[in-house]
């Protein structure tokens, strides 16, 4: 009797096909279940992939470029959460001047908005189009509302446009509070000073 012959029909695990191939009998062992789990999860993860990255919106959402947008708004939104309202007058603009994270906000405003093209990466004002914003000489300025306004609106028959439409008036108002800073800092590389020289401007007491 062969081999096949004794094992037909055995118990458990044991039984074979009947199948022999070159004299290698096939055992009739069913497929482990974890295998069916692992083969059922690939389908089932599949079909929720397509429909995630494929059929719908969320993949735009799930991108490392759109995640890290949102992280720098919301790290925006606390910074300026931080800053409490932003005011346009005077004493207000001359306090926001002597605040890092204010000044930090409005350079990279005036780097990101194009004043560098007309005043220069160090604000020292380029020859035939933009001023010296280092020096303690303005024209159309003579107070800290002036430099808000003159961003805000512009000055007409000028080169300098109004940039408050396009930036808003939070973006305007820290780039004022930039610009202020920059006073009397004198960047060596700056041109010569134009126009005539500006009243002395005072922090205000942060209690008042």
């Amino acid at each position: 009797m062969s081999t096949q012959d004794k094992n037909d029909g055995a118990p458990g695990t044991n039984q074979l096909t009947g199948h022999a191939y070159d004299g290698i009998s096939e055992y009739d062992n069913p497929i482990p279940g974890w295998w069916h789990a692992i083969f059922l999860g690939s389908i089932l993860f599949s079909v929720v992939y397509m429909a995630v990255f494929h059929l719908s919106s969320a993949k735009e959402k799930l991108r490392p470029e759109a995640r890290l947008a949102r992280a720098q708004e919301r790290a925006a939104a606390e910074s300026f959460a931080l800053l409490g309202e932003l005011k346009s007058d005077g004493p207000s603009l001359m306090l926001l001047s002597t605040s890092e994270l204010a000044v930090g906000k409005g350079k990279s405003i005036f780097a990101s908005k194009g004043c560098v093209a007309c005043h220069g990466p160090n604000a020292g004002g380029v020859p035939g189009l933009g001023l010296n914003l280092t020096d303690d000489y303005g024209k159309n300025l003579r107070t800290p509302e002036d430099v808000f306004h003159t961003i805000s609106q512009g000055v007409t028959g000028t080169a300098m446009l109004g940039f408050e439409a396009q930036m808003g008036k939070d973006d305007t108002i820290l780039a004022a509070a930039y610009v202020i800073s920059l006073r009397g800092t004198n960047t060596p590389d700056g041109i010569p000073p134009e126009g005539e020289l500006m009243p002395e401007w005072t922090v205000p007491d942060s209690d008042d």
